[in-house]
């Protein structure tokens, strides 16, 4: 589309370094833009394409409903619609830092978060099976070599012994991995300095703080403190027409990075459980008496002000 928003025409191009390259290098005019859909090669595209450009972005398909949730779909009618997008500057875009280490950074912490909720299942699932069998399990005992050794003696069925044995080896696998990957994360967050200014903050500690730093990478990527409530989806909806409010007030569903809003809560009970006197309790308490001892919403007023 040219800069009159006259489509000129679409073409299918490889998935490959060269071919992209040569296509991009080939457009004519002084000033080139280009948007892509966020995918898991969007990244590597940008990378690669970044010098050859004016400008080079990526948007949430998500927020993209002109295309989504349009009744035509095809390859040739999704270029039209996005090249509108971009001419409109109507597009949602996806923030991608100009250093590979940074993303590989954040990479490395979505890694540990991930490991972390498989770890999580791997519990769950050895207590269901138990569970199944009308044994009563309770606490972290069960999970231990030494401490599952009397549980598994109370089963008589060797299909249900293998069952369980299999389990346990699954999660002796990923609790290693656990535990490595937090150690390589605490690792590379000492290659940046703000981690170690995060953890001054009552509740945080180092994987916290390395979490947060890998996630936001820059603070100027938000214009306004509301964006970053937004992204770390804690922000609340807002409708309303006519001047009347349009259903109730709740935190928005489905945006945001939880991984940040799991952070905010954990480190706000970690503050308010603390013995010592700290900002954070100090914040909760004067946003009880503000929200009428509301307590959820003094709790989210207090994980807005953590991050």
């Amino acid at each position: 589309m040219d800069h009159a928003g006259n489509y000129l025409g679409d073409v299918q191009i490889p998935t490959t370094e060269r071919a992209l390259v040569n296509a991009v290098s080939g457009l004519p005019g002084p000033r080139n833009h280009l948007i892509l859909e966020e995918t898991p090669m969007t990244h590597w595209a940008i990378g690669i394409l970044r010098p050859h450009l004016t400008t080079i972005q990526a948007c949430d398909p998500k927020h993209n409903r002109i295309i989504s949730r349009s009744s035509r779909k095809s390859d040739s009618f999704d270029v039209q619609m996005l090249c509108k997008l971009l001419r409109l500057d109507e597009f949602h875009e996806v923030h991608h830092t100009q250093h590979d280490h940074r993303f590989a950074f954040r990479s490395l912490a979505q890694n540990y978060l991930g490991l972390q909720r498989d770890h999580v299942r791997a519990k769950n699932k050895i207590k269901a099976a138990y569970r199944r069998l009308g044994i009563v399990t309770s606490g972290e005992r069960v999970y231990s070599v030494e401490g599952r050794q009397p549980f598994l003696h109370q089963i008589k069925d060797e299909i249900w012994q293998w069952n369980l044995e299999s389990r346990y080896a699954v999660y002796d696998r990923i609790h290693e991995q656990v535990h490595l990957a937090r150690k390589h994360l605490k690792l590379i967050s000492r290659r940046y300095p703000e981690v170690q200014n995060f953890q001054k903050i009552p509740g945080v500690g180092p994987v916290s703080a390395a979490t947060f730093s890998a996630f936001i990478q820059t603070p100027h990527r938000f214009a306004t403190r509301s964006q970053l409530i937004r992204y770390s989806a804690l922000s609340v909806t807002d409708r309303s027409s006519d001047g009347k409010q349009i259903g109730y007030r709740r935190l928005e569903r489905g945006s945001g990075s939880t991984e940040l809003k799991s952070l905010s809560y954990n480190a706000w009970r970690g503050a308010i459980c603390s013995k010592r006197d700290n900002e954070v309790q100090q914040f909760y308490q004067a946003a009880l008496e503000y929200n009428g001892a509301h307590t959820k919403r003094a709790r989210l007023s207090t994980q807005r002000k953590i991050l």
